[in-house]
């Protein structure tokens, strides 16, 4: 079907990012690989919850998605490719996706995949994650035709389908497992992935270990998808707030990997005989969101004159320092994807705090103290918002700067009553349909009749250009409500010890296919 071949190509080309990753390697050409070992992996904190599905928490999803597998992943070039799905068709009017499942895949209880377990996933995926809800919005049902079948009927065309099931929060389990939490959170965590869930210990480690009837590909790696094979016995998540202390730990042997490490390091690191650095670019883009639902911030008006106080290239250079590690730009989507737009970009940057105190007159502020609520856990997130903080100061705002550790702050964001600003940052947005920041009901409550409206028609539009169209005016209307500030993109900083080998530094971090070379 032409059509639908010219629909399929269109919707890969949409995500595909010209450059994304510095130093995306092969890494099976020269070295053969070696099973055995603990890999140990510092990261900044404890995950809020386990459940991907209740939470955009990426330190829950960056650990649990090694145990949970989707229908559609990304390959090396971003693109999304089938893994739970073996093949799928489309009908002539793109209703209609028919998705054949692979056969013989194995849950880490012993339980073969079938599409009732799919069925039973996604329909929990669509009631509780914003990826989710966004596409049930468009569902007019997803139901099982045989075990190994599964149907989505759209109640009108979607240009991103297979996007959706990319998500972390849509990987696949068990419907015993589904019906077992009811309407709270899971009680068991369970997934087809190369590695099964062992244990949690808050403060000490999350554990995971080699699933020995894992399904895999066949074939080789390709990005986040293709062949995944489990080399090491146990894979251990170990929470280490200090950037210092994670950086020590590589260098002694304690992990064998440090995540989110400072990149005022870097040039002190790249020269350690046995550390290797990589810089992930881009990582994505640090923000303060506003509570637009209750308090000073539901005010447009202040919201405005909060942006128009701001200076960002020093708040970037006191965040992420070495200029390797940030750029300034205004699109919510990067530079490198066919889709970034400058539309709004005069409203980026602009250094004004004249128009600041001129714009927080015209909303009647009289001093209030502005709750802005952070952490030192992301050190980039507490430094944006004390630079922020200075700046917006001398400008006349009275800011309440909140340092509370990660699991507090997405506590916190979750109460409108609780704050007026939140600190954090999001990672690739691969479509602006997708976008998190557009969610009117994730934390800061972006509600707009004509922002939907917006990203109703960009998610229907299939023609590039008109959907360029569609984006630039609604990037624009994203810089005049501002719902929450841009500050710019940011690169991470990862370090792992020489012995360590395997790992392919994309955009989220995996450790499958790695391996420790003792």
């Amino acid at each position: 079907m032409e059509k639908t071949r010219k629909f399929l190509i269109f919707a890969l080309v949409l995500v595909m990012l010209s450059v994304l990753t510095i130093g995306i390697e092969r890494v099976f050409a020269q070295e053969e690989p070696k099973f055995g070992g603990t890999l140990r992996v510092a990261v900044i904190g404890n995950p809020p919850t386990l459940d991907v599905m209740r939470t955009t928490a990426s330190i829950t999803l960056n650990t649990m998605w090694h145990i949970y597998e989707n229908l559609f992943t990304h390959n090396a070039e971003y693109v999304p490719i089938p893994h739970l799905v073996s093949d799928y068709t489309i009908s002539d009017d793109a209703l209609v996706y028919t998705f054949q499942l692979r056969e013989g895949v194995s849950f880490h209880n012993g339980k073969i995949m079938t599409s009732e377990d799919v069925v039973a996933s996604i329909e929990r995926f669509m009631r509780l994650a914003t990826w989710g809800r966004n596409l049930a919005e468009v569902t007019e049902s997803f139901e099982a035709d045989g075990p190994q079948t599964v149907v989505l009927t759209l109640t009108e065309p979607v240009a991103i389908v297979p996007l959706f099931f990319t998500a972390t929060a849509a990987g696949i389990m068990p419907k015993e497992v589904i019906e077992e939490a009811g309407e709270g959170d899971l009680k068991q965590f369970i997934g087809t992935g190369p590695f099964k869930f062992h244990s949690f210990e808050p403060d000490r480690h999350i554990i995971f270990r080699r699933f020995e009837d894992y399904a895999a590909l066949p074939g080789e790696p390709d990005g986040y998808g293709g062949n995944k094979t489990a080399y090491i016995d146990e894979l251990r998540y170990i929470p280490v707030p200090d950037t210092a202390v994670r950086i020590a730990g590589v260098q002694t042997g304690d992990y064998h990997f440090g995540e989110w490490i400072a990149p005022d390091e870097y040039e002190r690191l790249r020269d350690i005989p046995g550390i290797e650095t990589r810089i992930i670019q881009p990582s994505g883009w640090t923000t303060a969101v506003f509570n637009k639902q209750e308090g000073l911030m539901a005010n447009k008006l202040m919201r405005q004159a909060i942006l128009a106080g701001l200076d960002m290239e020093p708040i970037m250079r006191a965040a992420y320092g070495h200029p390797d590690f940030w750029r300034l730009d205004s699109g919510v989507l990067f530079l490198e994807q066919a889709m970034h737009s400058s539309a709004g970009s005069q409203y980026y940057n602009q250094n004004d705090p004249d128009r600041a105190r001129e714009l927080a007159q015209q909303a009647g502020y009289n001093g209030e103290p502005i709750r802005w609520v952070t952490t030192t856990e992301y050190p980039a997130y507490y430094n944006t918002a004390l630079v922020s903080a200075y700046q917006l100061e001398q400008a006349g705002f009275n800011i309440d700067l909140q340092v509370v550790d990660w699991a507090t702050v997405v506590q916190k964001r979750a109460d409108p009553a609780e704050y007026d600003l939140f600190s954090t940052a999001f990672g690739i947005p691969w479509d602006p349909v997708l976008f998190l920041g557009f969610s009117p009901t994730w934390p800061g409550w972006y509600v707009s009749e004509e922002k939907d409206a917006l990203v109703a028609a960009l998610r229907r539009e299939s023609d590039f250009d008109k959907r360029m169209e569609i984006w630039d005016e609604l990037q624009y209307m994203f810089w005049d409500d501002v719902p929450m500030i841009k500050y710019g993109d940011y690169f991470l900083l990862h370090i792992h010890r020489e012995e360590a080998k395997g790992y392919a530094g994309m955009a989220t971090t995996f450790y499958w296919n790695v391996w420790i070379d003792n």
